[in-house]
């Protein structure tokens, strides 16, 4: 029924999801079984496979190994069961190997799947992530100080002390690639779509929370001032 429903819907469709947390496992004797057989699928319809990997059922290294160039990592700055460091603070070398691949690794922030203390390590060791998404849903879209909305999310990340051009590449080039949409979007390109956000950096105390409820105050914010779809403005601020 997937193979079915990709090739009915290859236009809109990009890749598999799946979640692999303790808390669905039920059967312990086959617990690699929804990873191995959802890897074989995509094969089959030829896309890459987003793996929620929130509290993980083995090693988050052990994991990686099974991610193919193009695959997403996401989640990769959460605190829970398995993560992403070592006991000395730093990216698992199975971590850095799969990037060396080609693996995508998304912050994918949500409510629950992003610790500071994780974060602050990984970049420290010079793992920034590939993409830079809220995991936005109905249950955590605005939640204040911890999803919001993307420009709330990138706000984080510079008061983290990523640099804006990181930032920009993480929530434009990169995700456009992914999607085989290069050129065509998160490009100013002549001949890509007219899909343009306008910011301000703006001086305001804000307060963002991770998982744990540890908080950072920053002191700057993006806000934005005007947004243009396919060259069509559908939001402007009332002072722009």
């Amino acid at each position: 029924k997937i193979i079915q429903t990709f090739d009915e819907y290859r236009h809109n469709l990009i890749g598999l999801k799946l979640r692999f947390s303790k808390d669905l496992l039920e059967d312990r004797n086959l617990y690699l079984e929804p990873l191995i057989e959802t890897i074989k699928i995509a094969e089959e319809i030829g896309c890459p496979i987003c793996v929620h990997t929130t509290d993980p059922i083995i090693d988050a290294g052990e994991l990686a190994d099974y991610f193919r160039p193009g695959d997403i990592y996401a989640h990769i700055y959460h605190g829970v069961g398995n993560v992403a460091l070592d006991e000395n603070g730093k990216v698992l070398q199975k971590i850095k190997d799969a990037r060396e691949r080609g693996v995508i690794f998304d912050s994918s922030n949500g409510v629950a799947h992003f610790d500071f203390d994780i974060a602050y390590k990984a970049i420290a060791d010079g793992f920034l992530p590939d993409i830079i998404s809220t995991d936005c849903t109905c249950k955590n879209c605005y939640n204040p100080s911890k999803v919001v909305n993307l420009p709330f999310i990138m706000s984080k990340y510079l008061n983290m002390g990523l640099s804006l051009k990181d930032i920009l590449k993480a929530v434009t080039t990169v995700p456009a690639k992914i999607m085989g949409l290069e050129g065509e979007i998160g490009t100013l390109d002549p001949g890509a779509a007219a899909d343009i956000a306008i910011f301000q950096i703006i001086d305001k105390d804000t307060v963002f929370e991770d998982t744990v409820g540890k908080t950072l105050v920053g002191k700057k914010l993006f806000k934005n001032q005007l947004t243009v779809r396919n060259g069509v403005v559908v939001f402007r601020q009332i002072d722009f």
